[in-house]
């Protein structure tokens, strides 16, 4: 692609786009503004090419390019700002694929449970789970989309876990009492 390649260049758009799509809906629900984002990524590859030197992580400068023109075009306009505020508090996780593993083994009750606690995670604490497990960033990629240090992500990480087994065991306690106590009557 840097050399000039269309072709090159129409498969790295093809690859990409719909990923790209999936992250931008956790950064805004405006449709509008996200895919308007990535073709302005794009285009901005193609037209700087010749600038461009190579790059071993694609997926990591893209969504990196795409968050930064995002955010920034979210900063321009105040009342969509303020509208995805919102958005971010709706901010949804998929699940690691060691998870998914658990979760094939376990009923979709269950999945829907663990999908509602992150949903009660802290905003941050979503990214940085949905970072990690979904799109397999390492902690250093992490710390450079969040604009933190490696630690911080460890500390995010730590706090999420901790935060989602107290999560999950006092919906398990309330769900024994619930099942066992008030259903038994």
């Amino acid at each position: 692609m840097i050399s000039g390649n269309k072709k090159a260049f129409e498969n790295l758009y093809k690859q990409y786009f719909q990923v790209l799509i999936s992250y931008g809906f956790r950064i805004t629900q405006n449709e509008n503004l996200i895919e308007d984002a990535i073709q302005e990524v794009f285009i901005s590859l193609w037209n700087n090419k010749s600038q461009l030197s190579e790059v071993s992580e694609v997926k990591f400068y893209l969504f990196r390019s795409l968050k930064n023109r995002i955010v920034r075009q979210l900063e321009r306009d105040i009342f969509d700002k303020s509208e995805d505020i919102d958005t971010y508090l709706d901010f949804l996780i998929s699940i690691s694929d060691e998870q998914k593993k658990i979760d094939l083994e376990q009923s979709d009750a269950e999945l829907d449970t663990l999908q509602k606690a992150i949903a009660h995670l802290p905003l941050r604490q979503q990214e940085v789970i949905n970072l990690k497990y979904y799109h397999d960033f390492t902690l250093d990629e992490i710390a450079k989309l969040m604009d933190v240090n490696k630690q911080s992500v460890s500390n995010l990480l730590f706090r999420s876990y901790a935060t989602l087994r107290s999560i999950l065991k006092s919906w398990t306690i309330s769900l024994f009492f619930f099942k066992y106590f008030i259903l038994s009557e």
